[in-house]
């Protein structure tokens, strides 16, 4: 009888053994994931298909032409960043350039279908426009909302 007994208790520490490896198991698979869809956000296919969404839309509010070199989505903190934001008139002249900027978008708003950013930082910016051009920005950013 005591051999069945410790039977059981090798047996039932057996099964710890498998749940602990099932945990761990679980748990780098979870790791290996995030890893994997950390890195494609921050890759450049990614970079390239958030810039044919934004910049088309930028530029049909502003009425303005404009130029990302790469966008980055970022999950922890939640925010889409773009280096080198550059905005052009129609003959040519550079208006404003940004060297980093990021936009803290509100999770909660994406899920009524708006946007909205909670904080905006823009790095070294250069604003090279005059205020008539600064004005019909304005103006076509109302009419377009």
């Amino acid at each position: 009888m005591a051999y069945d007994h410790i039977y059981y208790c090798n047996l039932k520490m057996l099964k710890i053994k498998t749940k602990k490896a099932q945990i761990i198991t679980l748990l780098s698979l979870g790791i290996f994931f995030f890893a994997i869809i950390f890195f494609l956000l921050r890759g450049p296919y990614l970079s390239n298909s958030i810039k044919r969404i934004i910049v088309p839309q930028l530029e049909n509010i502003t009425r303005e032409r404009i130029i990302v070199d790469k966008a980055v989505i970022n999950l922890f903190p939640f925010y889409v960043q773009a280096k080198g934001f550059n905005i052009y008139d129609k003959d040519g002249n550079r208006l404003l350039w940004i060297t980093k900027s990021r936009a803290y978008i509100d999770l909660l708003g994406l899920l009524s279908d708006e946007i909205v950013i909670r904080k905006l930082v823009l790095n070294e910016l250069e604003l090279s426009a005059t205020e008539n051009d600064i004005s019909k920005i304005i103006n076509n950013i109302k009419e377009s909302a």
